[in-house]
């Protein structure tokens, strides 16, 4: 008896766990309970509003009046405690909270009687379906055949369309508006028509023609589809990151249209912004990745038809996209290509594979289509889709996963990932406007993530690709694997340099793709990792004898760098907490080169390209590298430090009805022109402008050289 009752009176701790499981089910009692037992100390407390802020289970986008009302009592229950234990000032927090989740059901019930008074809501909810999407697909195609390339970068080049109002925009993003509004109104109108099925599948009815009645009926749902889609990113990313929300008189502020009323402003932390940079970074490498490929002429020779045979990488590509993209996953990710495991159904390669081949099929079909039309709708069979699949070197297996987890269900929250529709006849659609021009890589990695894919497997094999990796470079690196005192301690790689020893905690993760809940919990994992790296700091300098038995070294006579190493590219400014967080390409980066360089490619001849390089920073400070430089590096990596400089935010407006409209601060990475450049790395961009007009000179000379000798054959 007095052994459980020592037990039975243990002071109860904190569970966050708990605490959220309470919160889903929304029981006022059972937390009160909790909150009594534990006590609400400054710790907890804090704990207790993020939880309460960042909590899906409090916020409803959707009317649902009986969990609204015990949300209420909830959260009535909670300013009772608090103003009782801790007093006013902190009962305030909870009220700021409580009316942040206020605004933002606002928003959402504001554009949904919009819709309801919509011309469309009174047409046939097939009609409205097929009315919108064909609209939006009408919309992306009108900006994809005006396009041109617009270079008005050091960085790159974009592509550029118009609107069908005659707005200039950039192809990319309206391709995402289009995938953003796509997957929201199926969505909505899967939920209230009965179109999902308990699996999650959706079932759509299927396609009809709509006249052009329909599609001006549709004007409305389409600009309300992506108020809301901003909407959910905007009062998300207020809720998770520290932001806020805040409702004003419209008609007392500037720049807002004629009409408004009423406003609904996000005012953003700068919490995200890591998360921001990452995205822009992994595009950046992405198009390096390719620039490389174009330049490798031999990989050309290994592009095959579709409509063929074609082996999996890296022994055929359907397009230098998927070469390009499958080098991303190797080469800079450290991925395995030998990888035999199975991810979902499929293995890496083939996952690549599949999105290529929708790729594929999106480009002829917008190539070949006579209109709108005919170039955003695809229509396949699944039994002709997987042979398909088949022929380009998936198996038959692997196929049917595949074309399940690339078909839009209740939960995606990206069409990029799931490009098909599955229509009532069986047969499917594929929608070009989301899979056309899209990095087959990136987009696996994307789904996968949304599929909850740890990518356990490839932990082990991250690890090992960095410890051969720094063998390969001269150093006796090493791993530990052991216990002491019952706990475990694992090392991933430990490398010896000088009076330094680095220690690399590696993680495999996929990219958020801006999605803020995953961001922010990719963000809290980062905490947590920086913790458990310290515990194995402190533990390895309790018990040296883990390294001396290894390695001969004691860490005890070491400035010890702790790093937490991403495969993509994710890094923090590690300075504040001691530890650094940075990512597999900033690394080998720094190991590959000396200088960081402006490049700029040539056409010579038809097909052939000479890539022309000018440098313009020394990474290493010196005709060595350092330890001393590799650890400032890995403190913020330059390549992060870049995108920082580049960033700009800009406001996005929404609309939530005919008076009141919504704004919120978006980022975006300005350009960077030659003397942004020259500002961030500290060079003279007179003197490469000079090197650039020397090297373009010489260029034209040797055109004009070769159109000499193409005259003289020609006689």
């Amino acid at each position: 008896m007095g052994a459980n009752s020592e037990v039975e009176n243990e002071p109860a701790v904190w569970n966050e766990g708990k605490v959220r499981d309470t919160l889903a089910r929304l029981s006022a009692a059972d937390l009160n309970a909790e909150l009594r037992a534990v006590g609400l100390d400054d710790i907890v407390f804090d704990a207790l509003c993020t939880v309460l802020r960042d909590s899906e289970s409090v916020i409803f986008r959707y009317p649902a009046k009986q969990k609204e009302a015990k949300r209420d009592a909830l959260f009535d229950m909670v300013m009772q405690l608090v103003s009782d234990v801790r007093g006013p000032d902190d009962e305030e927090r909870i009220k700021e909270i409580r009316r942040t989740i206020e605004i933002a059901e606002n928003g959402y019930r504001e554009i949904l009687s919009s819709l309801a008074r919509a011309t469309i809501s009174k047409l046939p909810p097939t009609r409205q379906l097929w009315a919108a999407v064909t609209r939006a697909a009408a919309e992306l195609d009108q900006v994809r055949q005006t396009a041109v390339y617009k270079t008005g970068s050091t960085l790159g080049t974009s592509v550029q369309g118009q609107t069908s109002s005659g707005m200039s925009t950039d192809v990319d993003g309206a391709a995402f508006i289009y995938s953003a509004f796509v997957t929201i109104l199926i969505g909505m109108l899967a939920r209230t028509n009965g179109w999902a099925k308990p699996d999650g599948r959706i079932i759509l009815p299927d396609m009809i023609a709509v006249d052009d009645a329909d599609l001006a009926a549709a004007a409305d749902i389409v600009d309300l589809g992506v108020s809301w889609y901003r909407w959910v990113t905007a009062e998300t990313r207020a809720r998770l990151w520290a932001g806020r929300l805040e409702e004003r008189d419209a008609r007392l502020e500037d720049q807002v249209p004629p009409q408004a009323k009423h406003l609904r402003l996000h005012h953003p932390s700068y919490a995200d912004l890591p998360d921001w940079i990452a995205h822009q970074r992994l595009a950046d490498v992405a198009a390096q990745s390719f620039g490389d490929t174009m330049m490798e002429s031999s990989v050309g020779d290994l592009v095959m038809d579709a409509d063929g045979i074609v082996p999996l990488p890296p022994g055929g590509f359907l397009s230098l996209m998927e070469a390009s993209s499958a080098g991303l996953l190797f080469d800079f990710i450290a991925l395995d290509p030998l990888d035999t495991n199975s991810y979902h159904g499929c293995t890496l390669l083939e996952w690549v594979r599949g999105y290529a081949l929708l790729g594929s099929l999106a480009t002829e079909t917008i190539a070949e289509g006579t209109s709108a039309v005919e170039r955003g709708f695809l229509s396949l069979t699944p039994d002709n889709l997987a042979a398909h699949l088949s022929r380009v070197g998936l198996s038959e297996a692997s196929a049917k996963a595949f074309i399940a987890n690339a078909t839009m269900h209740i939960d995606t929250d990206d069409l990029f990932d799931c490009p098909l529709l599955e229509c009532a006849d069986g047969s499917l659609i594929l929608l070009t406007g989301a899979a056309a021009d899209c990095d087959p890589a990136r987009i696996a990695l994307s789904n996968l993530t949304r599929l909850e894919e740890e990518f356990k497997a490839k932990g082990k094999a991250f690890e090992r690709s960095v410890l051969e990796f720094f063998k390969e470079k001269g150093f006796d690196a090493y791993s530990i694997d052991t216990k002491r005192d019952g706990e475990p301690y694992e090392l991933d790689v430990l490398v010896p340099w000088d009076d330094h020893l680095f220690v690399f905690e590696c993680k495999n993760r996929g990219p958020s793709n801006l999605k803020p809940r995953l961001a922010y919990n990719q963000a809290r994992d980062r905490t947590k990792f920086r913790k458990q790296l310290q515990r194995q700091i402190d533990g390895l300098l309790r018990h040296p004898d883990m390294s001396i038995a290894v390695s001969g070294i004691d860490p005890r006579e070491k400035t010890i760098v702790p790093v937490v190493l991403y495969s993509l590219p994710v890094a923090d400014d590690g300075a504040d907490e001691g530890i650094c967080v940075t990512d597999w390409s900033s690394l080998t980066r720094f190991f590959r080169e000396r200088y960081v360089h402006i490049k700029n490619y040539h056409q010579i001849e038809p097909g052939k390209r000479v890539l022309h390089r000018i440098a313009i920073h020394d990474l290493w400070k010196g005709d060595e590298p350092t330890p001393k430089r590799f650890a400032e590096e890995l403190g913020y990596p330059f390549q992060s430090r870049l995108m920082m400089a580049r960033c700009e935010g800009f406001p996005s407006f929404m609309r939530f009805s005919d008076d009141t409209f919504g704004v919120t601060v978006e980022w975006s990475a300005g350009e960077m022109d030659m003397q942004r450049l020259s500002d961030f790395f500290g060079f003279d961009p007179a003197s490469v402008t000079k090197l650039r007009k020397e090297a373009t000179k010489a260029v034209r000379q040797v055109r004009k050289k070769r159109e000499k000798r193409v005259r003289k054959k020609r006689r």
